[in-house]
C-alpha cells in the first residue's frame, strides 16, 4: 500500500460536480487492500484500525493544508451486526493524531437500510433516503467538517451525509481509505 493513487479531479466529479469541497482515497479499492477493509469490516480484526490511522494521517498531511473544526465519522447502521462500530474507532484514533476534535453522535443513521455493496446507483440513492439526521445541527452551523468513510464507491453515502451537513451550513471535506 505504499502505492498511493493521487489525482486531482475524478472522471465523476468532473462530470457531476460534488457537493462535498474535496474528497480524497488512500487507493484503489482492490487487491490487499481491499481484502484487509474487508477483514477490518466483517472479519472483526479490530487492530487494523492502527494501520488505517496511518494511511489517513498520510491522506491528510498531504492534501489537507488547512484545519478543521471536527471530524465526523460516517455512522454505522446500528441494525447490523458487528462486534466495533469500524469508522468511529478509527476517528477516534485520528482525531487524537490530528488534533482535531472528534463530533461521533451528531450524524446519525436512523433508518436501517440494506447494505450499499452490489446496489446500483439508483438503488444506492433509494435505499440512503431520509436514513441520516443530525441530532444537533446547531454545533455544526459554520463550522469546517472532515468526513471520514472507509469506501468511496458511487458516492452515495458520502453525498448523502455532506448534503445533511451542508444544509445544516456546514463546509465538508471527505476523506476515505478505497475508491472504487
Amino acid at each position: 500500500m505504499d502505492n498511493h493513487s493521487f489525482s486531482t479531479l475524478c472522471g465523476e466529479c468532473l462530470l457531476n460536480p460534488p457537493i462535498f469541497r474535496k474528497h480524497v482515497s488512500y487507493d484503489k479499492y482492490g487487491g490487499i487492500l481491499k481484502k484487509l477493509i474487508l477483514r477490518y469490516k466483517y472479519g472483526n480484526i479490530e487492530s487494523l484500525k492502527y494501520l488505517w490511522v496511518e494511511c489517513y494521517c498520510t491522506l491528510f498531511y498531504a492534501f489537507y493544508n488547512e484545519s478543521f473544526d471536527y471530524i465526523i465519522p460516517v455512522p454505522a447502521d446500528h441494525g447490523r451486526k458487528r462486534e466495533f462500530a469500524h469508522i468511529l474507532e478509527v476517528s477516534k484514533l485520528l482525531s487524537s493524531r490530528l488534533n482535531i476534535p472528534i463530533l461521533p453522535n451528531n450524524l446519525i443513521k436512523f433508518k436501517q437500510t440494506v447494505p450499499q455493496a452490489g446496489l446500483s446507483r439508483a438503488k444506492r440513492l433509494k435505499n440512503l433516503d431520509n436514513a441520516f439526521k443530525l441530532t444537533k445541527p446547531g454545533i455544526i452551523k459554520g463550522k469546517k467538517i472532515l468526513l471520514i468513510d472507509d469506501i468511496y464507491t458511487t458516492g452515495t453515502t458520502i453525498d448523502r451525509c455532506t448534503r445533511l451537513l451542508v444544509q445544516n451550513h456546514a463546509e465538508v471535506c471527505a476523506m476515505t481509505l478505497a475508491r472504487s
